[in-house]
């Protein structure tokens, strides 16, 4: 994946104090944060004589070293078996659990400083050595243990509550989806909520997850009628599960998950399953 650039977002490695009234009381559930990765560009949509051309890229484009190398680079990447089980992944929902993956697969050394500082509130408020010491070797194991387990499970799920999905395309026979993992140079994080002395406060480590090829899932397809008279019937009570495959991360300016989309399931209000688009699907034929 493209490096992006650094300059468009902001760093948000810290703990903000949220101070608690009786009508909003936050668990510790993660809050989540849709975070723009990318400066947005305009573009005018091109010509009917022209179109088809400006589609395809030229030879001289795919052969030129930078296509070859990131090609190279994106096959070297290990790649999902799109035969694992749903029981097999992890749904990711908090900031602690991209904080694992990325240490799992970044192939850096633990930062165990940089870890406790965004898991531990304790350890974020501390501003004695010592304690900070003596705090660190307790908090050691747990970190360990969330690495080891991240490491052991790289097939995830992301559900979105409140997909952007608009109305049947009947010339296309499509859905839109306008999902931000599915927008190109953008990523979500996650913020954990910790309640402290009486205090809410929110817990973000700054990583972000991305999908790689997120863009082959903005329109899902729906040839089958009354499929996607169901679907247009309940647009607005939806859920969009998004199954992925983490590949790799980055650190050019910010940190990243990188993950590839395996299968994106569309439910209804009861958890049933309406529509399925996997990665290994024909886009066209559904």
């Amino acid at each position: 994946m493209n490096d992006i650039d650094s300059s468009s977002i902001r760093s948000s490695t810290n703990f903000r104090k949220i101070v608690m009234s009786r009508s909003v009381l936050l668990s510790a559930s993660a809050l989540v944060v849709a975070t723009l990765m990318l400066g947005a560009c305009s573009k005018s949509a091109p010509s009917s004589d022209t179109s088809a051309s400006a589609s395809k890229p030229s030879l001289s484009s795919a052969l030129s070293p930078a296509a070859v190398q990131q090609a190279a680079k994106t096959a070297s990447l290990p790649q999902p078996d799109l035969a694992t089980p749903d029981s097999a992944y992890v749904e990711i929902s908090k900031g602690s659990q991209l904080l694992f993956l990325y240490a799992a697969f970044s192939g850096l050394p633990a930062n165990y400083d940089k870890m406790a500082e965004s898991y531990s509130i304790d350890y974020y408020l501390t501003s004695d050595a010592f304690k900070k010491h003596d705090l660190l070797k307790t908090l050691q194991p747990s970190l360990d243990a969330g690495v080891a387990d991240a490491k052991a499970h790289r097939y995830i799920t992301y559900t979105d509550d409140s997909p952007e999905i608009g109305h049947y395309d009947f010339a296309n026979h499509t859905f839109a989806v306008g999902e931000t993992l599915f927008q190109q140079g953008q990523g979500i994080r996650f913020s954990d909520s910790i309640v402290h002395d009486g205090s809410m406060y929110e817990l973000s480590n700054g990583i972000s997850l991305v999908m790689t090829n997120g863009e082959a899932f903005q329109q899902l397809h729906v040839t089958d009628q009354a499929k996607a008279r169901a679907i247009e019937a309940t647009l607005g009570q939806l859920h969009m599960r998004i199954f992925a495959f983490i590949q790799s991360t980055g650190d050019n300016g910010y940190t990243t998950v990188q993950a590839v989309v395996t299968k994106v399931q569309l439910l209804d209000l009861h958890g049933q399953v309406l529509l399925e688009d996997t990665a290994a699907q024909n886009k066209g034929e559904q």
